[in-house]
């Protein structure tokens, strides 16, 4: 900072050459374009991304903690799609779908009476029980209707042609991480799709929104700062 007299100041403008990058880290590695990294590892990375850079916003206290597990149903489908179509081979190992212990012949009111309502002491016992275990196994549990709509969105993308294509021919889930010029903070990032001509972002959007489709998409993007 240069005083140049009375109560004023004026912040000198750093030179990007003049700016140190930070130090490699044992728990993230060189800057570099990597492939076939897991979803698990690439989050274990120590280095600036996206969803921190949201947290902060809020911020500084909410940008160090970590993010909460707990996920709204729109997360969930949208992760969901998103790795059924990128990844597929690892919808298995980070998903399970919740029984319908409501239609179980043992679901019954407390008097006794057959019940379809998730709400009896049965029902809830089960579910809990089936969300423990699936959380001892880095599980995500989704309902019988999220999984219905997630098969839905896959129908959608596979009828699309032209979406299609790019995806067959690009190589989906890159990971890359580098260093920001203005800072020299490591930072992170993972790309969908890579493709030859393209980088490209899968993301779902309701269809009962404030907008109709596609400018429900639009909306999407500044409702949740996609485009940053």
């Amino acid at each position: 900072i240069d005083h140049s007299g009375k109560d004023e100041f004026k912040m000198s403008k750093p030179s990007v050459f003049d700016v140190t990058q930070e130090p490699d880290s044992d728990t993230c590695p060189p800057a570099g374009i990597y492939s076939g990294i897991s979803f698990e590892a690439y989050c274990q990375w120590d280095a600036i991304n996206h969803s921190r850079l949201q947290r902060i916003d809020k911020s500084p206290l909410h940008c160090r903690e970590l993010p909460s597990f707990e996920k709204s149903s729109a997360i969930r489908l949208g992760q969901l799609v998103h790795c059924g179509r990128l990844e597929p081979d690892s919808v298995d190992a980070r998903y399970a779908v919740m029984p319908q212990y409501e239609l179980a012949p043992e679901n019954k009111t407390g008097t006794g009476e057959p019940s379809n309502s998730t709400a009896t002491v049965f029902c809830k016992t089960r579910r809990q029980a089936f969300t423990a275990a699936m959380v001892q196994q880095r599980k995500t549990v989704v309902s019988q209707s999220e999984y219905s709509q997630y098969r839905d969105c896959l129908d959608a993308i596979l009828k699309n042609q032209r979406a299609t294509e790019i995806i067959n021919e690009a190589e989906t889930e890159v990971s890359i991480v580098w260093h920001d010029r203005h800072t020299g903070l490591r930072c992170k990032a993972r790309i969908d799709i890579l493709h030859p001509q393209m980088l490209g972002d899968l993301k779902t959007s309701r269809d009962d929104g404030p907008s109709p489709l596609p400018i429900g998409f639009e909306y999407s993007l500044h409702q949740y700062n996609y485009y940053s």
